[in-house]
């Protein structure tokens, strides 16, 4: 079972997203900001994250490689809309 982050500043698509990952056995952890994805990454130990580029508190692009820093980073997908 794999550690999945979405982050989404569309809470619909977020919800779904993580209803998804959930269905098909996987724990999905949710953030609508880029603060609340460097919380739950850093303390999570994510395997991957679907980001958002556009958030309300930057961009997901630029925050890719803080998001894949460590000693076993996460796979990054880029998603939007």
């Amino acid at each position: 079972m794999a550690k999945i982050l979405v982050v989404d500043d569309d809470e619909l698509f977020r919800e779904l997203l993580c209803t998804s990952v959930a269905r098909h056995g996987h724990e999905a952890l949710a953030a609508g900001t880029l603060a609340q994805a460097r919380r739950l990454a850093a303390r999570a130990g994510v395997d991957v994250v679907y980001l958002d580029v556009r958030l309300p508190d930057g961009s997901g692009a630029l925050a890719i490689e803080e998001l894949r820093a460590g000693k076993d980073p996460p796979e990054v997908i880029i998603v939007t809309g």
